[in-house]
């Protein structure tokens, strides 16, 4: 029970910073998803590394890795053309 409460107040702590983070990032948009995207794909690989989940993939499931990695830069180049829209006031 103790440890759920401090993974909790880490959490509201962390989610209280997010408008701080904000103010602090000076990247534009399409930028800051890629790293993001580069940052959660270096964790992954690092934590299956460590937890010795890391294993040889099949064809089958090369392909499915492809196409996920497929929808994630479809996702980084949707914010790279939303950052690029101009707004009409």
């Amino acid at each position: 029970m103790k440890k759920a409460f401090i993974k909790l107040h880490i959490a509201i702590v962390l989610a209280g910073f997010t408008g701080i983070f904000g103010k602090l990032i000076t990247l534009n948009e399409g930028l800051l998803a890629w790293y993001r995207i580069c940052l959660a794909a270096i964790l992954l690989a690092i934590i299956l590394a460590v937890t010795k989940k890391l294993k040889s993939v099949t064809f089958r499931e090369f392909g499915r890795i492809s196409l996920a990695g497929c929808l994630l830069g479809c996702i980084g180049c949707f914010f790279m053309a939303v950052s690029n829209i101009p707004t009409f006031r």
